[in-house]
């Protein structure tokens, strides 16, 4: 239900120190823990505090800057589109509406993005490469080729996608897709620095091309990006969907020849694949994409990240009614021996730029090929990680631990037989993509160049991604904790 205003919604809300009052202590600490997007539902807000308001397109509609502090806790800082409108001028008024006032109630306080002109203004910003200055900050827009190729007639008609997640999803023409960010951190974006790259410059086309980003920037501070344009891609859903719907087939019908087709689909994922690290690959002038070898001290870290991992679920899994965290726990010292071996690998291999949360989730599935989407890196750690540079196998595994839950969670039952298939697709899934991936990949110069150097370290990185679902597993879905404990007994052949 929509808050009541305590008077007509109007320009009194942005201009006058009442409105702001309003917003901080009434307003958004009651509808913020209603947005999915929004990351701090399990603590207490303590306040909310607006940093930086910037007007664009026209004085009722303003993007916020809103620090949100809690009871205990690091604070959170988030972009939250407002305005004010008459409801008949907002789009799907049921989600968008926050407060409402006036004689017939017929004014809303509302969340911007659902509003034309505040869509068309973002569209404008970036066609014009502009900034717009507001109360201690910067919006500022800028277009890629992509953008400035289409006509504006194409794109005057916009939606609002309605699966909120963790960003906000806009539709232009049906042509253009703008992602915007709701949580805010200063620093580069690496899925609008990554996308721009392979787009304009690695010549890899499985990927949406680059439209355009926004940025938001507060008085003394860094930029922090705010929006990514991209180009639409014509698709059937994500890989996931996909891989759901051929495994549950597979599994009522057991149609040998069905079968053949989805692992020669999934043999191409690996093809795409290694052409993305391919042209992730290729040197180049600029820093931020120019391989870099790794080393010793990369081993050691890395070595050490996954020790620490294992000692924490040992101590999670003890006591656990769960055979396989029996098990697990019972080839522990074998793990940490494995996991130790890891620090005195060769060096030799490049380091690049990669995806970062490589799964079947972010891969659209177009009817005969694939385009990776996504390359924002896992959201919960810092902009500065998910930048960094790390071998492309870590990608490899994150895809072959997303065949591996596909398996089981495309399976009818819990029966005996129906584990045992699964994990026998699992094992095809697993080989077809790896066969044609390494063939694709032979002689980069990001692959160790001693194949039992190579499976080593992506079989750390299979454990490395395995125990840190056992953990999400055990914090979220403990049903679901059997499948990635099989996946860490699968690193040892068991």
């Amino acid at each position: 239900m929509p808050l009541n205003s305590p008077q007509t919604p109007g320009n009194w809300i942005f201009a006058e120190e009442s409105g702001r009052t309003w917003l901080e202590k009434e307003v958004l600490p009651v509808w913020l823990i209603t947005r999915r997007w929004f990351g701090g539902k399990a603590r207490r807000i303590a306040r909310t505090r607006i940093e930086a308001a910037v007007p664009i397109g026209q004085d009722s509609q303003q993007v916020l800057a809103v620090r949100v502090e809690y009871e205990d806790g690091a604070a959170d800082r988030y972009a939250i589109p407002l305005g004010w409108a008459r409801l008949e001028d907002i789009d799907g008024t049921d989600a968008s509406v926050i407060a409402i006032g006036g004689e017939n109630n017929d004014v809303a306080l509302h969340d911007a993005v659902y509003h034309p002109g505040f869509r068309g203004a973002l569209l404008d910003l970036m066609r014009s490469n502009s900034a717009v200055r507001g109360a201690n900050g910067v919006l500022s827009g800028q277009g890629g080729t992509l953008l400035g190729e289409l006509q504006l007639t194409d794109l005057a008609t916009s939606r609002v996608l309605g699966v909120e997640q963790s960003n906000s999803s806009i539709i232009y023409g049906g042509q253009l897709f703008l992602k915007l960010f709701r949580r805010l951190h200063e620093g580069i974006n690496p899925d609008a620095e990554i996308t721009r790259y392979l787009s304009d410059q690695g010549h890899f086309t499985h990927v949406p091309a680059f439209g355009g980003e926004l940025s938001l920037r507060l008085e003394g501070g860094e930029a922090m990006p705010f929006g990514l344009m991209l180009g639409c891609v014509e698709n059937r859903g994500d890989a996931w969907s996909w891989a759901l719907g051929r495994l549950r087939a597979h599994f009522a019908q057991e149609d040998a020849a069905a079968n053949e087709e989805t692992l020669a689909r999934i043999a191409q994922l690996g093809q795409r694949s290694a052409e993305l690290h391919r042209a992730l690959a290729v040197s180049t002038d600029d820093e931020a994409f120019h391989p870099e070898p790794l080393g010793e001290t990369d081993f050691h870290q890395f070595s050490a990240s996954v020790s620490a991992r294992l000692d924490a679920l040992c101590s999670a899994l003890q006591g656990r009614h769960e055979p396989m965290a029996a098990e697990v726990l019972a080839h522990a010292d074998e793990l940490r021996s494995r996991i130790a071996a890891l620090a005195h690998l060769p060096g030799g291999a490049l380091k690049t730029r990669h995806h970062g949360d490589y799964h079947l989730g972010q891969v659209l599935e177009t009817g005969t090929d694939w385009v990776i989407i996504d390359f924002e890196g896992e959201p919960s750690r810092p902009l500065t990680e998910r930048r960094a540079k790390r071998s492309p196998l870590r990608d490899v595994a994150g895809m072959l631990r997303s065949l591996h839950y596909a398996a089981h969670c495309g399976r009818p039952d819990a029966e005996p037989a129906t584990l045992a298939a699964a994990e026998k697709w699992a094992d095809q899934a697993s080989s077809v993509f790896l066969e044609r991936y390494f063939a694709t990949a032979a002689g980069a110069a990001f692959l160790p160049a001693e194949v039992a150097d190579r499976d080593a370290l992506l079989a750390a990185f299979l454990l490395e991604k395995a125990l840190y679902e056992v953990d999400y597993e055990l914090n979220n879905r403990p049903d679901w904790l059997p499948i990635p404990l099989r996946g860490v007994l699968r690193v040892l052949g068991n």
